[in-house]
C-alpha cells in the first residue's frame, strides 16, 4: 500500500494577531509523476517552484538557459491537484506568511531574494510528487482543526516532546513543539509545533505506520526543529551587529 499521500507534515505557530495558523505543509501527490524528458523519474531529485503565470512563453524562454538538472524538474509533471493558485497575502502578517526563494528559472540578477509571486514548491523523490504550500488545497479545514486542537491543549509543552492523539475527524496526529525568542512578540517568544498527520481512517493501520517508524521521525523532527533556531540564532546575532554598528556610527558622528 503506498501510504505517503496520506502523511502530511505542517509547521504551524500561535500568531499573536490571528491566533493559531498553519505556515507551511507539505504533502504526497497520489498521481504519478511524468517527463517529458525521458528521464529516469525513479533516480530524479528535484524542486520545482511554481507559480501562476510558469506556463506562458517567457518563462518557457528563461528555461532554457538554466541547467539540464532544474529544466528536468520543470518537465515533470505530477501533484498539479494540490498546487494553490496565486493567491492575495494581504490578510497575511509577516509571521504567518511563507516566502519562498527566488524562481530558479529566473535569470535576472535583480530579482529580489524573495519571491512573492511563488505559492507552491514541488519536489520529486522516488517517483513521487511532494508539494510544500501555505495552505492545503483539499484537507484545508481538517489541518486548520488540527491546528487549533494543538495550541488549545493545555498538557501541550514546548521543549520537543511528541504529543500524539487521534480522533475519528483529525486522524491520528504527532506534534512536536518548540519556542523562538522573538522581541516584538507577546512574552518575547513565539510557539511554533511541527505536526505530522496521518489520514488515514484505518486506525490499526495509522498506529503500526507511527510505530514503526517512530525514531525516525522523533530525530527528524528534532533535526528540522535545530536547524531552525541555529538560523533563527545567525539572524539575531547578525541584526545585533547591525544595531551595535549603527549605535557605533552614532557616538561617532556626535
Amino acid at each position: 500500500m503506498d501510504y505517503f499521500s496520506t502523511v502530511l507534515i505542517s509547521l504551524t505557530h500561535f500568531c499573536d494577531k490571528h491566533g493559531p495558523r498553519i505556515i507551511c505543509v507539505t504533502q504526497c501527490s497520489n498521481s504519478g509523476i511524468t517527463s517529458n524528458n525521458n528521464i529516469d523519474e525513479r533516480q530524479s531529485d528535484n524542486v520545482t517552484f511554481t507559480s501562476n503565470n510558469q506556463d506562458n512563453d517567457e518563462d518557457k524562454s528563461e528555461i532554457k538557459s538554466i541547467p539540464n538538472s532544474v529544466k528536468d524538474a520543470f518537465n515533470v509533471t505530477g501533484g498539479e491537484e494540490l498546487l494553490v493558485p496565486n493567491y492575495p497575502i494581504d490578510s497575511y502578517c509577516d509571521s504567518c506568511l511563507l516566502w519562498f526563494p527566488p524562481n530558479p528559472a529566473s535569470t535576472d540578477n535583480s530579482e529580489p531574494e524573495i519571491n512573492d509571486a511563488i505559492r507552491s514548491m514541488r519536489s520529486i523523490l522516488n517517483n513521487h510528487a511532494f508539494v510544500t504550500t501555505q495552505y492545503s488545497s483539499i484537507r484545508f479545514q481538517k489541518l486548520n482543526s488540527i491546528t487549533r486542537k494543538v495550541f488549545s491543549e493545555e498538557t501541550m509543552i514546548y521543549d520537543c516532546s511528541p504529543f500524539v492523539f487521534y480522533d475519528d475527524i483529525r486522524g491520528l496526529n504527532l506534534s512536536m513543539g518548540f519556542k523562538l525568542y522573538d522581541e516584538n512578540a507577546r512574552g518575547n517568544e513565539r510557539r511554533y509545533c511541527l505536526i505530522l498527520t496521518i489520514d488515514q481512517p484505518n486506525i490499526e493501520f495509522a498506529m503500526d505506520l507511527l510505530s514503526q517508524n517512530w525514531n525516525f521521525i522523533l530525530l527528524g523532527f528534532k533535526k528540522i526543529i535545530n536547524h531552525i533556531k541555529e538560523l533563527h540564532q545567525i539572524a539575531i546575532d547578525r541584526s545585533n551587529r547591525e544595531k551595535l554598528s549603527k549605535n557605533k556610527l552614532g557616538i561617532t558622528n556626535n
